[in-house]
């Protein structure tokens, strides 16, 4: 859910939107989002909600640079709305309805 989230936020795309509908410069948008959103949860070594540690036992540190996850009534950190959550497909799911169109 996290990085499903934050990488939806990165693509500036809504996360009820469904892929057949996807165009293909939102398609380039995602696979970069996706590439970028991971190597930044590598780079922190992971994201420490609740206990996770890494092989090292190490907590990781990319939930200090998460921009919707867990963020709900925040505002948003590039257009100073406010963060939203919704359910889609079961799971809750955050988002900015203004950066993500």
């Amino acid at each position: 859910n996290i990085y499903a989230d934050e990488i939806c936020f990165d693509a500036g795309l809504r996360p009820e939107m469904r892929t057949e509908k996807l165009k293909r410069a939102d398609i380039v948008r995602l696979h970069a989002a996706i590439l970028s959103c991971l190597q930044q949860g590598i780079d922190n070594l992971g994201t420490s909600i609740s206990d996770f540690v890494n092989s090292k036992g190490q907590s990781g540190r990319n939930q200090d640079y998460l921009m919707v996850y867990g963020r709900k009534g925040e505002e948003c950190r590039i257009c100073r709305s406010e963060i939203l959550k919704i359910r889609v497909a079961g799971r809750g799911t955050y988002y900015c309805q203004i950066c993500q169109t």
